[in-house]
C-alpha cells in the first residue's frame, strides 16, 4: 500500500508542476498529433449508448471535451490526481461550454470513488504507465463499469519493427525529454517519461493481461508505426 501511495504522490507532484505548460509541451512532443490520437481512441467505443463516461487521468480535460463534442447525450466525469491540472481543465471546460455535462474530481484512479456498475464507458489517455499495478487497475476499472460496458486506453508502447524500435527509443530517451523540458521548464518530469515505459508491457502482452482479469472482446490498434496503441475491451456479464 505504501508503494502505491508513494507512486501517487510522485506522479501528482510531477503533473502539478507541469500543469501551466502541459498542453503546449504535449503538442510539441507529439508534433501536434495528439488530437488525432484522441479521436482514434473515441472511434473504438460506442459512445451513442454511453450516458455516463469516465475519463481517467483527464489532465487538462482535452479528452473529456472531445467526448462531450462527439456524444451530445453523454455526461462525462474527469478524474485526476493533480488539482493543478484540474484547475487548468475547469477553465477549458467552461470556455468550451460544457460545464453542464463535464464534471471534474480529484481522485486516485486506482481507488475510484464510485459505486459498482455505474459507468457505461471508461476512456483514458497516457494513464497506464503511471499506475503501480496494471492488473489491479483494470480490476478497479471493471468494478465501476456496468456489465457489457466498454473501456478504451490510449498509451505509448514499444514498436515491433527492429529499426523503428531503435529510432523511437533514441528519440524517446533523448530528443523528447529535451524538447519537453525546454517548453515546460521542467526537465525532471520529462526525464521520467522514458523511464515510465521501461517496465510497461508490449501491446500483445497488455491485451492478454486485460483478458486475464475478466474482459472480453479485447483488441488493440497500433498508430505511429507501432509506438502508440489503443486497447479496448468489454466487461463481462
Amino acid at each position: 500500500m505504501q508503494d502505491r501511495r508513494g507512486r501517487a504522490r510522485y506522479v501528482r507532484g510531477l503533473f502539478d508542476g507541469l500543469a501551466p505548460r502541459y498542453d503546449l509541451a504535449n503538442a510539441v512532443i507529439t508534433l501536434g498529433q495528439i488530437g488525432k490520437c484522441r479521436q482514434r481512441l473515441l472511434s473504438e467505443v460506442d459512445l451513442d449508448n454511453a450516458p455516463l463516461v469516465l475519463d481517467l487521468a483527464t489532465g487538462t480535460a482535452d479528452l473529456a471535451i472531445a467526448v462531450a463534442r462527439r456524444s451530445p447525450r453523454s455526461r462525462i466525469v474527469g478524474v485526476d490526481l493533480s488539482a493543478e491540472m484540474l484547475r487548468q481543465a475547469r477553465e477549458k471546460v467552461r470556455r468550451a461550454g460544457f460545464d453542464d455535462r463535464v464534471s471534474l474530481i480529484v481522485a486516485d484512479v486506482t481507488a475510484l470513488p464510485f459505486r459498482e456498475d455505474v459507468a457505461d464507458c471508461i476512456v483514458n489517455a497516457f494513464l497506464l504507465r503511471h499506475v503501480p499495478s496494471l492488473p489491479d487497475a483494470f480490476v478497479e476499472f471493471g468494478r465501476v463499469l456496468r456489465p457489457r460496458g466498454e473501456i478504451a486506453s490510449l498509451e505509448l508502447t514499444q514498436p515491433t519493427t527492429p529499426v523503428y524500435r531503435q529510432v523511437f527509443g533514441f528519440l524517446f530517451r533523448n530528443l523528447i525529454p529535451l524538447l519537453g523540458g525546454l517548453v515546460s521548464g521542467d526537465y525532471r518530469a520529462f526525464r521520467y517519461l522514458p523511464r515510465s515505459l521501461r517496465p510497461y508491457p508490449g501491446h500483445g502482452e497488455l491485451a492478454e493481461m486485460i483478458r486475464g482479469v475478466g474482459y472480453d472482446n479485447v483488441r488493440y490498434r497500433l498508430m505511429w508505426g507501432g509506438a502508440v496503441a489503443v486497447h479496448t475491451g468489454r466487461k463481462g456479464e
